[in-house]
């Protein structure tokens, strides 16, 4: 047998990997009709178009994650609640099987106690959870780390707090990727500090990329507005009309960009969340 034959698959499979960030709003809140009830295929058909091989989704209760799982083919699901007892909210991470092969998982409360399910201790009035987990991509062959967590919309202490606990979790020599509702503007203090550190917005990335183009070439295909400034995510079943830039997809340095986008669709007539999803394509250096 040739060594090219025992070879990871790299020159014959694509090595782009496609990630995703989607807040889906949790399924008991009551939102007219808006509630889970009424969109949660509109979510399901959200999620299958964008056609992800790694998806954090947040506000996630078990009931949801199992609807997704009924709804979706070809993935696997990770989570815990953020409650004392596991119920409630969690983080979920969904993967393509057939793509990427689970070596760890772990669910973390972002709290001085990590591993003390349901601890609030930085001034989040909620618990709040992080799920890390580390792949082995069957495409290369190669290792990489994923995070996803929903961090507190009350606390900016408690979101600092947070940046620099995920920062103690990832291991320097792997790949990472991260997905979230972060709850902070793009130039808050979480998201500068694990800027910091080279974790990079690939949306904003995206942006900056588009707006130089577009100073020299007419090729972006965005208004010079859009191309500089990225999106919003977060728009309360379209009540908001200015909305945040609060949801992310960051990574390493170990990641080259192909693509970023904040993907505005509807399903149909239907909103499929309060937020638009994040997701970028990507590929090892």
């Amino acid at each position: 047998m040739k060594d090219s034959d025992t070879a990871p698959l790299c020159d014959a499979v694509s090595a782009t990997l496609t990630v995703v960030s989607f807040n889906i709003r949790n399924g008991i809140a009551f939102d007219g009709l808006h509630s889970w009830p009424f969109r949660r295929r509109a979510t399901a058909q959200a999620i299958a178009r964008l056609d992800g091989d790694l998806l954090g989704l947040q506000e996630v209760y078990a009931f949801q994650e199992r609807y997704l799982m009924r709804s979706l083919g070809g993935y696997a699901a990770i989570g815990t609640g953020r409650d004392a007892r596991g119920g409630g909210e969690r983080c979920s991470v969904l993967y393509r099987r057939m793509r990427l092969r689970l070596e760890a998982a772990r669910t973390r409360w972002l709290s001085d106690t990590p591993d003390v399910p349901g601890s609030c201790t930085w001034g989040n009035p909620l618990p709040r959870v992080a799920t890390l987990c580390r792949f082995v991509d069957e495409a290369s062959g190669r290792p990489i780390g994923f995070a996803n967590l929903h961090l507190d919309g009350a606390s900016a202490a408690s979101r600092e707090c947070a940046a620099e606990a995920l920062l103690s979790w990832l291991e320097p020599d792997t790949p990472w990727l991260v997905a979230g509702d972060l709850n902070e503007a793009p130039d808050g203090a979480a998201l500068r500090r694990l800027a910091a550190v080279g974790l990079r917005d690939l949306v904003a990335e995206q942006s900056r990329t588009s707006a130089e183009r577009q100073t020299t070439a007419d090729d972006s295909g965005l208004p010079a507005e859009q191309a500089a400034h990225p999106v919003a995510t977060e728009h309360g079943f379209g009540k908001i009309t200015a909305g945040r830039r609060i949801d992310y997809v960051l990574a390493s340095g170990h990641w080259r960009l192909e693509r970023a986008w904040v993907a505005q669709e509807r399903v149909g007539t239907r909103l499929p969340s309060d937020h638009w999803p994040v997701a970028a394509r990507v590929s090892l250096l």
